[in-house]
């Protein structure tokens, strides 16, 4: 398999899409402010004729300077979690993580080194490391080889190049009605409107998926109307149980999925 990894806010489709050598394309999207437009970058190649699978190969660093400048706040695991969701929702087909700390295996010697906070060993506990292992757990728990980008869900605004930009994924294929689960992810916890007849079945159950934590809430079962609209954001979740980014995931009944990321 072989790709280019590019420099910063660049992606290999800029000059490489056609080569018969490309397997996948790789965008790095770099350290830049948080909220980002990641998925934009992964959007433009996902849909790139000949179809080739899309990566964003480097994203912020955890625990590095915003803007790659030291003057800056770090970014940290709630950035590093929107930017991989964001990807992955969006189509890429993986993510990856990097940290500060580890890329240049920072010990404590005369070694100059570039902004380093701790040693390379304690920065693997950093949070953001173990969280993305929530979002591989939570993606291989539902069919992910048909898995599809579809914002067309969403009813309503959506900001982009803001913090709180929703993007969306199922199964099946596009304008059919072959769905058997939906995924949303809101950076924060607020209200929303979804379309969800493109799954068949008549019941619908709702969870809530922290992933921060990889645990899952079900928010119940609920006849599958056509749409489903979440306005009770003051009385749904309990203090402490997240936040401020979830993953909604709504399934057919009838495909007795487990509990997401299980």
């Amino acid at each position: 398999m072989i790709s280019y990894h590019p420099r910063g806010q660049q992606t290999s489709s800029t000059w490489l899409h056609q080569s018969s050598w490309l397997d996948f394309n790789m965008v790095q999207t770099g350290h830049q402010a948080p909220s980002f437009n990641v998925y934009d970058w992964i959007t433009n190649d996902y849909y790139l004729t000949p179809n080739k699978p899309v990566v964003n190969g480097e994203p912020s660093y955890e625990e590095i300077g915003i803007w790659f400048n030291p003057a800056n706040p770090r970014h940290d695991d709630y950035e590093i979690r929107k930017q991989a969701y964001w990807s992955v929702f969006a189509g890429a087909f993986g993510h990856t993580y990097g940290n500060n700390n580890i890329w240049q295996m920072n010990n404590e010697d005369d070694t100059d080194r570039i902004w380093p906070n701790r040693t390379w060993d304690k920065a693997l506990d950093s949070p953001g490391a173990g969280q993305l292992g929530h979002l591989r757990r939570l993606m291989e728990s539902r069919p992910f080889l048909s898995r599809i980008p579809d914002q067309n869900l969403l009813l309503g605004t959506n900001p982009s190049y803001a913090s709180d930009h929703i993007r969306i994924t199922r199964d099946g294929s596009v304008g059919e009605r072959d769905a058997s689960y939906i995924m949303m992810y809101i950076p924060y916890y607020k209200s929303f409107k979804i379309i969800t007849n493109v799954i068949s079945g008549t019941r619908l159950k709702v969870w809530w998926y922290n992933p921060q934590t990889g645990h899952a809430f079900p928010q119940g079962i609920i006849d599958n109307s056509g749409e489903f609209e979440f306005s009770n954001w003051n009385t749904m979740m309990k203090e402490g149980e997240g936040g401020p980014d979830w993953v909604v995931v709504i399934d057919d009944v009838e495909a007795a999925y487990r509990a997401p990321g299980r």
